[in-house]
């Protein structure tokens, strides 16, 4: 069973676990928690879940647009991590603000293409039309077409 790990642990990442493990049981493979973690948003004592995807926030960080996602964690799994909402046409990634946990959460971008996304618009600004994301190096039209339902380009607070 495999669980994906992110946020502020050393090594964000996909972990295998065994039944009845919890959250605390991952901390040790995947480097520990960073200095700046808020322990407080994490229920280190959950019982993990398959394919499920368990996010440390950093103190102070909010995940994802906040118009898009709800106050509180998944009710699915109250006891859990914070979860990220898989993306949808009624929850799109921002690719203007997203943090690279929220940009592989989509199909076919992973690491290399979500920090390339993260790259281009620290150096060109905000992405002005869904389309300019072709202009990111390894994004072309077929990733385009798969994501397209998937991302919106909401302004970023300045």
């Amino acid at each position: 069973m495999m669980v994906y790990l992110s946020g502020a642990v050393a090594q964000p990442g996909v972990y295998e676990f065994q039944p009845g493990d919890r959250l605390q049981d991952l901390i040790g493979p995947a480097g520990g928690l960073q200095a700046d973690a808020d322990t407080t948003a994490v229920n280190m004592a959950a019982l993990l879940e398959d394919e499920q995807h368990y996010h440390f926030p950093l103190v102070g960080e909010t995940i994802g647009d906040t118009s898009n996602t709800p106050d509180a964690p998944s009710d699915r799994h109250p006891s859990s991590a914070t979860e990220l909402a898989p993306p949808s046409p009624d929850n799109p990634v921002n690719i203007n603000s997203a943090p690279l946990e929220h940009l592989q959460s989509l199909p076919g971008i992973g690491v290399v293409k979500a920090e390339a996304i993260i790259d281009f618009r620290k150096a060109h600004g905000p992405f002005g039309e869904i389309s300019e994301i072709t202009s990111v190096p390894g994004i072309g039209p077929a990733t385009l077409e798969n994501i397209r339902h998937l991302i919106t380009v909401a302004p970023t607070d300045p």
